[in-house]
């Protein structure tokens, strides 16, 4: 008769293990892999990895389908110590999982390790009722809305595009939403001048545009590396340097030397390709198909709003 200890060292035989900071930086890296908490509910509520789905041991061979549609993804394991999800990784071997990754230590080790864990706070009623379509949604389902409460958004700009962005951010249940007013130094040169874009500099409005959208690009980015990839001093220093970009927007697109009416199809195009070439250079983010078609629609409308006079 086989004994626990039997059973896990045939286990760890067949199933390699992988510490917490082996998964953290896998994570971290944006690998594909499904990473599945074995413990029962009330244990996943109380803590959990942020990526995790919780399938309890008991029905772990009936579930696993869901959480995990292609046999091929890595799969990781854990329970509280490593030896629940021990015994249930040496399971999925056995029905053909190819890739089975225990978590060495478990969620335990995980917490000791100083890595990041969410709790998940009890829905109300009144959300249960207003997010109920949402759960239905494969994209989104019930750990989908409450990553989405436990979000945090900073909204650049609360004027004509950024009231109804965080509308319908808040519908979406987004969590603390903070907008950070951009235009104001555009506000400061209509109250002072009494009207927009009426300076003449002897400048071409296109070199204009291009200054204030690189302005506007740049100064989103650098907002945008100092919440995700800073802290302490060097994120306030990100944040003033932002400041003083987005300051530099407001005052150039307003010291333009023609009616901004009759500009804005060309600003808007410039907007995109400006916004292309600054996101590649600060995030290496490269545009997608789908997103240069619909950037040469745009072009394509500025241009025409731009350019084309009806004849009268």
């Amino acid at each position: 008769m086989k004994t626990l200890k039997d059973m896990l060292a045939e286990a760890r035989q067949v199933v390699p293990e992988e510490g917490p900071a082996e998964v953290a930086k896998r994570l971290a890296a944006g690998e594909k892999i499904a990473v599945i908490d074995v413990r029962d509910p009330d244990e996943f509520r109380d803590g959990h990895l942020e990526a995790a789905t919780n399938i309890s041991r008991g029905f772990l061979e009936f579930r696993v389908g869901t959480a995990v549609t292609e046999p091929s993804t890595p799969i990781v394991l854990y329970c509280q110590t490593g030896l629940r999800s021990m015994l249930a990784a040496k399971a999925l071997k056995d029905l053909g999982y190819p890739t089975v990754i225990n978590l060495q230590g478990g969620y335990q080790k995980w917490v000791q390790s100083g890595l990041p864990t969410v709790r998940d706070v009890p829905l109300t009623a009144d959300q249960i009722q207003r997010y109920s379509r949402h759960f239905l949604l494969p994209q989104v389902g019930d750990k989908g809305q409450r990553k989405l409460l436990r979000s945090k958004v900073l909204l650049i700009g609360a004027g004509g595009l950024g009231s109804p962005t965080a509308l319908y951010l808040a519908a979406a249940g987004v969590g603390p939403i903070l907008p950070l007013l951009r235009p104001l130094a555009g506000l400061i040169f209509v109250l002072v001048s009494g009207t927009m874009m009426n300076a003449s500099l002897g400048v071409h409005p296109l070199v204009f545009l291009l200054i204030a959208t690189t302005l506007e690009v740049s100064g989103d980015a650098v907002v945008r590396m100092a919440i995700y990839d800073h802290v302490g001093p060097i994120r306030i220093g990100l944040f003033l340097l932002g400041a003083v970009l987005l300051f530099g927007y407001g005052s150039f697109l307003n010291l333009a030397p023609v009616e901004f009416g009759r500009v804005v199809g060309l600003y808007i195009a410039t907007l995109f390709v400006v916004w292309q070439v600054i996101n590649f250079i600060a995030f290496r983010t490269s545009p997608t198909i789908p997103i240069l078609v619909g950037g040469a629609l745009v072009i394509a409308g500025g241009a025409i709003i731009t350019f084309w006079q009806p004849a009268q």
